[in-house]
This record gives structure tokens, C-alpha cells and sequence, in this order.
């Protein structure tokens, strides 16, 4: 092993493998190995022919940028970590609250659910299909079919008239113009924070509604 050789392998390992423990530990085996073959390259130098100057101040250049790669990956992971913290603090905040956000998973609760959609344009026929948890189609509805936002709400009974139970149930939203050409729809839905988890993407807000979602998807949030 020279000396190149060792910069190029620290700076490798810094800069793919940050932020983990062997990583962390690799970097500094070989921190510690160019350190020793600098120190016996001046130990053992030819006295006839010693270390050119200008190879030396490079190799100590070389040095201090991988010493300073090391400490700034050091502090970054500290940094994304007090971050990740704060984050997690603040949506601890949102729990027990009502947030309405994109989706289409509602909650049917004493025969009665909501939400919120709108068109991109006017479209000349629009509906809503509801399914059950399992995935059977229990109600289509037809909705109103003018651009914007609309509240829509439903009794829980389903197609023949009957009672559902209450539970989680999915709306799918189609419209078209008349052409037959597909209009472009968005559906909101209000759920209620039960928990806060932390993920391997961050911080993630666990609804009443079966969805997991960051807190920046969040559109509105309402009193607890």
C-alpha cells in the first residue's frame, strides 16, 4: 500500500459510506495508515535523494482535505440527526388533531362519511365508486360535474339502500368531458393523527384512516 493509495481509499470510504458506524471506523484505520506510511517515507528517505518538497506539500494537501471530509461527514450526520429529531418533535404536536390531506381512504363513522374532491374543468359526466375494505364495490354515486372543489358526503348505506358497518372505505373518482376524453380529479381527505413514527424516511404521521404520510403532504390541519 502507498500513500496514494490510502488517500484514495479514505476519501472512497467518506464519501460513499457516510453517516454509519463502519464507515466511520474504516475512514479512520486509514487515516491512522497514512499518518504511519508519511511517517516512514521520512524516517527511511534516501539522504542523497531526499523527499522532493513539492511531493511533500501535496501529500500533506491531500491529508488535510481528507482530515476535513472526515469532520464535515461528522458533523453533516449530527446535523441530519438533531434534524430528524426536531422534525419528529413538532409533528408529536399534530397527534389527536384532524389534518386533511390528498387520498382517498375515508373513515365511515355512525353512518356518515366526507370528503373533498375537485375537477381541473368542467366535465359532462362525473361519479364516485366506494369500496369496502376487501375491495367489493358497495355504492356508485354521480357527482356534480362543474370545475372546483366540491364536499361530498355520504350516508354509509349502500347501493340496494342498506345500512354499512362503519370502517375504513375507498372512493375512486372518474370524469369526462364530452368528448370522452378523461378530466383530471383530486380527492381530500380528513383523518385523525393517531401516532408519530420514525422511518428510514423520516418522520412519518399514522392517520385513523390507515395512512402513513410525512407531514409536509399535509394541506390543512383542524382543531383537535
Amino acid at each position: 500500500m502507498d500513500i496514494a493509495s490510502t488517500l484514495n481509499s479514505v476519501a472512497s470510504n467518506t464519501s460513499t459510506s457516510s453517516g454509519t458506524s463502519d464507515a466511520a471506523s474504516k475512514a479512520v484505520a486509514d487515516y491512522n495508515s497514512f499518518l504511519t506510511l508519511l511517517t516512514a517515507q521520512l524516517k527511511f528517505q534516501d539522504p542523497l535523494s531526499p523527499l522532493d518538497a513539492t511531493q511533500f506539500v501535496s501529500q500533506l494537501s491531500q491529508f488535510s482535505s481528507v482530515e476535513q471530509a472526515i469532520v464535515a461527514n461528522q458533523k453533516l450526520d449530527q446535523i441530519i440527526s438533531s434534524l430528524g429529531t426536531s422534525s419528529m418533535m413538532a409533528d408529536v404536536g399534530l397527534i389527536g388533531h384532524k389534518v386533511e390531506l390528498a387520498g382517498n381512504a375515508v373513515e365511515l363513522k355512525d353512518g356518515n362519511a366526507s370528503l373533498t374532491y375537485s375537477l381541473s374543468k368542467d366535465a359532462e359526466q362525473a361519479g364516485v365508486v366506494i369500496r369496502n375494505e376487501n375491495g367489493d364495490i358497495v355504492r356508485t354515486i354521480a357527482i356534480d360535474t362543474s370545475a372546483g372543489e366540491h364536499n361530498l358526503t355520504w350516508d354509509g348505506t349502500d347501493d340496494s339502500g342498506s345500512d354499512l358497518d362503519d370502517g375504513v372505505y375507498t372512493f375512486t373518482f372518474g370524469a369526462a368531458d364530452a368528448d370522452g376524453k378523461v378530466v383530471a380529479s383530486t380527492s381530500y381527505v380528513t383523518a385523525t393523527v393517531s401516532r408519530v413514527e420514525t422511518t428510514s424516511d423520516g418522520s412519518q404521521l399514522v392517520l385513523s384512516n390507515g395512512m402513513s404520510t410525512s407531514s409536509s403532504a399535509v394541506r390543512a390541519i383542524l382543531p383537535a
